[in-house]
């Protein structure tokens, strides 16, 4: 719950970003599309850095908001998975608001493959080599969780620039 009432400005952001992508190039307007591709990405950049450092800042009081007999066990699990959540945002926002760029311009199926990338391409694999070849534990999930997100940020980014997605 806590992490889901941090993302929810940013990812109200790469929502809309697929309508002013689809209508600004049915208007043939390729510029502005990318131009609201920038927009976008400024201000919820600047706003997962900000609700990283406010989470950071009241992590505990917000844990204990939730789970007040929380014991110092469960507090210090729920702090670490709610600090790599947060900490994965800004790199979320990135791959959420390239989709959204996919998205909006028609091409679903880049998002599509993305999705599958990030999740069974990446975190999958990357959770069952950390268990098999560390001894980070649960760590290493996390760490896998950012490190899935900033390899398909990368690849999206990539894929943005090299890819005709302002074509139909």
């Amino acid at each position: 719950k806590l992490t889901n009432l941090y993302n929810i400005p940013v990812i109200a952001f790469s929502n809309v970003l697929p309508a002013f992508i689809g209508q600004n190039l049915g208007a043939e307007k390729k510029e502005r599309a990318r131009q609201s591709y920038r927009y976008t990405m400024w201000i919820t950049t600047i706003l997962s850095f900000a609700l990283l450092f406010i989470g950071i800042a009241w992590m505990k009081p917000s844990i204990l908001l939730f789970v007040p007999d929380a014991s110092s066990s469960l507090l210090s699990i729920t702090s670490t998975f709610v600090f790599f959540t947060l900490l994965t945002g800004p790199f979320c926002t990135w791959y959420f608001n390239l989709c959204a760029v996919f998205n909006g311009s028609g091409h679903t199926f880049i998002s599509f493959l993305l999705s599958i990338l990030r999740l069974w391409g990446t975190r999958i694999p990357l959770i069952l080599l950390s268990f098999q070849y560390t001894d980070l534990g649960i760590m290493g999930i996390w760490i896998s969780m950012l490190l899935s997100n900033i390899i398909t940020g990368c690849i999206a980014q990539i894929l943005y620039w090299i890819y005709p997605w302002t074509k139909k």
